[in-house]
């Protein structure tokens, strides 16, 4: 059997959607089934009771996500199929309830360097809501003009390059954009956000400092004149996040981890106290 590693990044604010083919990378099993279940709990007496189940299923095949199934008690069960071209390209991702019926299809294209170009997003009726367009070029002064030093000044092409995607909801014809600027050997150090399309004037933009693992510590928000510590994060020495704080929501995390060191429970504390939230971990 050949082995695949899978991580699975999850944001504090709100329990992920789904899990994607990106969250790949840390926890090594065969191929086969990984199973993440979030627990939702609040403290009643001395226990804590679920008021809230999430779990997500996910069948690999061939490094690839082929399957995965959503089981919601309060928002409801979702299974996604994914489908892709003879080069292992994703293609298309149908979304759907237990019972078959069709929620919403994505589509994927690609250009001939197979970078994304554009994700295009259809209703159960067949019809087009949603799409995301992915620009790849050099940057343009603004976004990094404040990024250059000596070091790279003279030549920024060969050390900055940027990606702007942008997003039509074609029902209510709004659009966003997003530039995201990636530094040679860092990723990505910036993200700005534009007031409209892909050439509209910049809204606000986030500056992130890492350590030498490639970890954010902090993440810095600059709009107008002002400029304000955006989130804080700290790691143990797995690397995995113990603390991050952003604005006035604050998180703390303590880890269960299995013999081979990779977490098998996390549990996600704040400042509200009586209140948790848990995941946990299965793989085979």
């Amino acid at each position: 059997m050949k082995k695949i590693t899978l991580l699975f990044i999850l944001f504090s604010l709100i329990v992920t959607a789904q899990l994607t083919q990106k969250d790949i990378g840390k926890f090594e099993i065969e191929e086969g089934t990984y199973q993440l279940e979030v627990l939702t709990q609040k403290l009643e007496g001395n226990q804590y009771v679920t008021t809230k189940n999430k779990r997500y299923v996910v069948t690999i095949f061939e490094f690839a996500i082929e399957s995965q199934k959503i089981h919601d008690n309060i928002d409801g069960n979702m299974k996604i199929d994914y489908l892709y071209d003879e080069n292992s390209v994703l293609r298309r991702m149908k979304y759907s309830d237990f019972d078959d019926n069709l929620k919403k299809e994505v589509e994927y294209l690609y250009n001939q360097e197979g970078n994304l170009l554009f994700e295009k997003t259809f209703d159960e009726s067949g019809d087009e809501v949603v799409e995301i367009t992915h620009y790849y070029d050099n940057c343009k002064p603004e976004y990094i003009n404040d990024l250059l030093d000596d070091s790279n000044s003279e030549n920024p092409e060969e050390v900055f390059n940027c990606e702007t995607i942008t997003t039509i909801k074609k029902i209510s014809n709004y659009t966003t954009s997003v530039v995201n600027v990636y530094k040679e050997g860092f990723g990505k150090i910036k993200k700005i956000d534009l007031e409209g399309g892909k050439d509209s004037p910049i809204s606000r933009f986030y500056i992130y400092r890492k350590d030498d693992n490639g970890n954010a510590l902090s993440v810095d928000m600059t709009k107008g004149n002002r400029v304000r510590r955006y989130k804080t994060s700290k790691y143990n020495e797995k690397g995995d996040v113990i603390h991050m704080k952003s604005g006035f929501v604050e998180f703390f995390y303590t880890y269960k981890y299995d013999d081979k060191g990779n977490w098998i429970e996390k549990i996600e504390t704040s400042k509200v106290k009586g209140k948790r939230r848990v995941y946990k971990t299965m793989y085979k």
